[in-house]
């Protein structure tokens, strides 16, 4: 049982009675140390499995926790199976699993309906908008979504209606919250259902309201293991201490230097502080990393240890030292999105030294960064370049609804005849166009066999209400305005023109993160703009259209998944891989602009930027570019703070660029050339395309040699044989074979 764990491991494996805390760094095993405890207490202590309860986060991390155990318990077949005289397996689940099986059993004691429905988070906000207009709350001032994240909040804080109207009072936006908060658990209660906050709120109103019943829970489950506990919120951290409270046997694992999730309630302070909770607690350090070499450790180390709200720790490694970390200096964030790609594909011609990295493997290799804005640029690189790409946990920009609407304005103002752009946005933002009103105008359209944008000129003709009526001329008004303003201005004022105008920017900026994350989607279609201001207006957007139509129908992802992971830093955690690049490590981007005035959330970003670094395991690159359009805007960039602390020792050479925010030498070796200058255009400048033919055979840097089977414009079809299968890509990325 103890082969494959090291000193550490093994004494968090064998301590069986009272709390134990496991300080588990990124990389240390904390899984395979989990499971084994688990293994350990069924067989070689006879704890009963019904005794035991394991939580985490997602069923993916519960799903791999189970089949762990499975094997560790039974390795003589491959259906699930414990030693044959326990007939109970142990209780491994996410937290809302938890708060699912114990309501449907118990719930019926505090009223709730025993096959309750659970409302995903569109149920909710349609429940919410509801339950704020009864309310007397203003929808327009206080958009639902708002209501809904103050709401969550309020549940994640461990708070019932009454309890957060009391602690909220004095602020406005909040007191609005509240009064819907009050209605909507009635309109939950009275339609038989729970939100998914509800199914960990209202477990811990059950085991409050009714002691029997916790103590009934108590004595199933008197051992308890928690995972990632950095990451629990203050109602996780009620439930798991109302069980654990008879018999203390509670076992919880986490780090609190990747605690990175406080904007969405996570509580550093239940680590930190889970010895003052119980004071006879055993801490146990899991300081051995499997994952990384040392120098990028040691460099990421260097970082997290500037921050004062953390444990005592230092990750190593039998590894070696493996490549130092490399910066990579840009001039602008095109040009830090071209770097990236062009060393991408050396990587992919020559390989990486050290690196368990195959050379022919795109997934082994990511590209980090802090916002999903970020995305864009770099998506674009990727679709000059020709290598395929996925973007993991998020949408690809020209995909998002945000981008997808603006774009759909776009394209009406440039061709009043294009319906199913009309469609979309003839009610975003809303302006009561609903969905009987906008049948009326389709069937009128088909009727008279005129497109929908004339059905809009001809209004007294269609049978609507006077609301709906009022609202569609308005509407149809506005778009004769805007589309009258492309005269004398340039398309990314133009653009600011149609957000705000629509109403768009104060349709998303709700309050909720959610919101400012989609305003800055917008605000980076602004930079995009921008590279056509010195074109006229109207000319501009027709370029403009057509290279967002060629770069969102370009197959950018290979059909075998060997593409590269475009991702922001959360959605990086718990992953790893051979080659890590993180993009835009400058201030106000990353430590984040809305950071910078708080100690906590600097250091929060400070944490951030450890789970990036640490992801890597053989190449870490850290890119930060001198300039970078922002809302539009050009804006000088400094080197972020972050790159600042790491030791010249952990470098491959020196920086000529400067510390963040004094223009001082730092260090830091730096990728500056200006190899992607030649390769850099916009949509107004001619390029002079390779003259192929339909059938000539041609040659790309990844994917080898393929057959030319069509050209369309810029864009060529290549079929590149069984392994890589046909693919589109701009026909400059491509070779003649001689």
């Amino acid at each position: 049982m103890f082969t494959n764990l090291n000193p550490e491991q093994i004494n968090a494996v064998k301590h069986i009675n009272g709390p134990l805390l496991i300080i588990a760094g990124a990389g240390s095993g904390k899984t395979r140390t989990l499971t084994h405890r688990i293994s350990y207490l069924i067989k070689e202590c006879g704890v009963d499995p019904w005794h035991i309860l394991a939580v985490t986060f997602t069923n993916k991390a519960a799903g791999e926790m189970k089949e762990r155990v499975e094997a560790l318990l039974s390795r003589k077949t491959a259906k699930y199976r414990f030693i044959p005289d326990l007939s109970e397996a142990p209780l491994i689940c996410t937290f809302h699993s938890f708060g699912v099986r114990l309501l449907r059993e118990e719930g019926q004691a505090i009223g709730i309906a025993k096959k309750f429905v659970i409302y995903d988070a569109s149920d909710a906000r349609s429940a919410i908008k509801k339950a704020a207009i009864e309310a007397d709350v203003d929808i327009e001032r206080y958009n639902p979504k708002f209501l809904q994240w103050a709401i969550s909040g309020a549940k994640n804080d461990n708070l019932e209606p009454l309890e957060f109207a009391g602690k909220i009072r004095g602020d406005l936006p909040l007191e609005q919250a509240a009064k819907t908060y009050m209605v909507y658990q009635k309109k939950l209660m009275a339609a038989g259902a729970l939100d998914f906050d509800d199914l960990l709120l209202q477990s811990v109103r059950l085991f409050k309201k009714h002691p029997e019943i916790l103590m009934k829970y108590q004595e199933r489950f008197q051992y308890l293991l928690v995972d990632e506990y950095q990451d629990t919120n203050k109602v996780q951290y009620e439930l798991i201490s109302m069980l654990a409270s008879k018999y203390r046997n509670l076992c919880v694992v986490g780090d609190d230097d990747q605690s990175i999730y406080a904007w969405r309630g996570a509580d550093i302070r239940n680590i930190l502080e889970f010895e003052k909770d119980f004071n006879d607690a055993r801490v146990i350090k899991l300081e051995q990393n499997y994952r990384s070499t040392s120098h990028i450790l040691n460099a990421a180390h260097a970082v997290i240890s500037k921050n004062t709200n953390r444990k005592d720790k230092k990750l190593w490694t039998e590894r070696g030292l493996g490549n130092q970390v490399t910066i990579v200096e840009a001039y602008s964030g095109r040009d830090e999105a071209f770097k990236i790609v062009h060393e991408i594909e050396s990587i992919v011609r020559n390989g990486m030294p050290n690196s368990v990295l195959s050379s022919s493997n795109l997934s082994d290799i990511a590209v980090l960064y802090r916002t999903n804005a970020q995305s864009r640029v770099l998506e674009e690189a990727f679709l000059d370049a020709g290598i395929p790409y996925k973007i993991v946990g998020g949408t690809r920009f020209y995909e998002r609804k945000e981008i997808k609407d603006i774009l759909a304005y776009l394209k009406v103002l440039a061709n009043p005849l294009d319906d199913v752009s009309l469609s979309r946005i003839i009610n975003v933002p809303p302006r009561k166009v609903g969905a009987v009103t906008l049948d009326k105008l389709n069937a009128f359209s088909i009727f008279n066999e005129v497109p929908l944008h004339d059905v809009l000129a001809r209004l007294d003709e269609v049978d609507l209400s006077p609301l709906a009526g009022n609202a569609l001329a308005n509407f149809y008004n506005l778009l004769k305005e805007l589309r009258q303003s492309l005269e004398n201005i340039t398309l990314s004022g133009f653009l600011r023109l149609v957000i705000d105008k629509v109403g768009y920017d104060r349709f998303l900026l709700d309050g909720s993160e959610e919101g400012e994350e989609r305003y800055e989607n917008i605000m980076e279609l602004l930079s995009v703009s921008k590279r056509y201001d010195e074109m006229q207006a109207d000319t501009a957007l027709q370029a403009f259209l057509e290279e967002v139509a060629l770069v969102t129908d370009l197959d950018t992802l290979a059909d075998n998944g060997s593409a590269v992971a475009l991702m922001t830093i959360h959605s990086a955690k718990g992953l790893e891989f051979p080659v890590v690049f993180i993009s835009g490590m400058e201030e106000d981007l990353f430590p984040h602009t809305m950071a910078k005035d708080n100690s906590q959330d600097i250091e929060e970003e400070r944490r951030l930027c450890y789970v990036g670094m640490t992801r890597a395991m053989d190449k870490l690159f850290l890119c930060y570019a001198k300039e970078r359009l922002i809302f539009g805007q050009s804006m000088v960039q400094r080197p972020s703070r972050f790159l600042d602390e790491i030791p010249e020792e952990y470098l491959n050479g020196d920086l000529s660029g400067g510390t963040a925010g004094t223009g001082t030498p730092c260090g830091a070796p730096v990728l500056n050339d200006n190899w992607c200058d030649d390769i850099q255009y916009t949509a107004s400048e001619d390029l002079v395309l390779p003259d192929f033919e339909i059938g000539e055979i041609v040659m790309h840097d990844v994917f080898g040699n393929g057959v030319i089977r069509e050209i369309i414009g810029r864009v060529a079809t290549v079929d590149f044989g069984p392994k890589n299968g046909v693919k589109k890509m701009l026909a400059e990325k491509l070779r003649r074979v001689s």
